[in-house]
């Protein structure tokens, strides 16, 4: 019983860093997607 607690512990503990990663590449992700914006809007104005 105490091993599954431990690989339950271990499991989380990985679930927890994949969640953390995941959150982290959305947040570049979304400032990518700004930065391109900036971007495409600069680009508008400069044929404007």
């Amino acid at each position: 019983a105490t091993v599954d607690l431990l690989e339950l512990k271990a499991y989380m503990i990985c679930a927890v860093e994949l969640e953390r990663r995941v959150f982290d590449l959305e947040h570049r992700v979304l400032r990518f997607e700004e930065e391109q914006q900036v971007h495409v809007d600069m680009a508008l104005d400069a044929l404007i």
